[in-house]
C-alpha cells in the first residue's frame, strides 16, 4: 500500500526520491540533524519513515 506523502507531526517523513533541499527542509522541521552522503536524489534514509522523530537525533540520507 502506497501512502500519500502526507506528513504526520512527530514522525520521520519518507524523503525517498526527493532532492536534497526538500528532504533537508522536512527533516530539519522535525528537529532532526541531517547528515548527507552523495548528491542527487535520496535513495536511502537511516531512520525509517513513520518512526517517531526524536529532536536532536541524526538521520543519514544517501543520495545518488
Amino acid at each position: 500500500e502506497v501512502k500519500p506523502k502526507a506528513m504526520s507531526k512527530g514522525l520521520v517523513p519518507n524523503v525517498m526520491g526527493m532532492g536534497i533541499r526538500d528532504a533537508m527542509h522536512l527533516l530539519e522541521n522535525r528537529g532532526l540533524s541531517v547528515r548527507v552522503l552523495g548528491r542527487g536524489h535520496v535513495t536511502r534514509q537511516s531512520i525509517a519513515a513513520g518512526t517517531r522523530a526524536v529532536k536532536g537525533n541524526t538521520i543519514t540520507i544517501e543520495l545518488s
